[in-house]
């Protein structure tokens, strides 16, 4: 079991006064959230096009990482949303572009609920952003 959070993004976003694509994003704000969890793993970044409308949009980048924390998993979340927030997320339309996603995926094999969040996230199907990036992490402990 472990901590699973997904990384996405398919926008560039300014942080510390310079334009970062998405690879240098998750970067950031690894090393923002790095005060909060340790980073066990990381996959390698995937790239997936755009859902639903791939010609609406640029393709996402997409990673997974396995964390360690002793936050709650509500707490985590809160600490998520508030980093996509620092790196220029906005909430507007459901599947908009973006600068950075940030999701829990599993938390030690927990099921939770809340109204507007599902955890574990189901990543089951290669139709998923993450399908890739986690199944390789998870099979292998790929760090990066």
């Amino acid at each position: 079991m472990g901590v699973y959070i997904a990384l996405g993004a398919n926008q560039a976003t300014q942080y510390n006064g310079q334009v970062c694509a998405p690879a240098q994003t998750f970067r950031h704000a690894l090393d923002l959230l790095g005060k909060d969890m340790k980073t066990v793993a990381a996959s390698s970044l995937w790239q997936s096009p755009a859902w639903p409308d791939p010609e609406a949009q640029a393709p996402y980048i997409n990673a997974v990482v396995e964390v360690e924390t002793e936050h709650s998993p509500f707490e985590l979340l809160e600490i998520l949303k508030h980093a996509e927030v620092t790196f220029g997320r906005t909430q507007t339309v459901r599947n908009a572009a973006r600068p950075l996603d940030l999701d829990i995926l599993d938390y030690d094999g927990e099921i939770l609920e809340r109204e507007v969040w599902h955890c574990p996230i189901r990543v089951c199907s290669s139709g998923h952003l993450c399908y890739f990036p986690w199944r390789k992490l998870h099979q292998t402990g790929v760090t990066q």
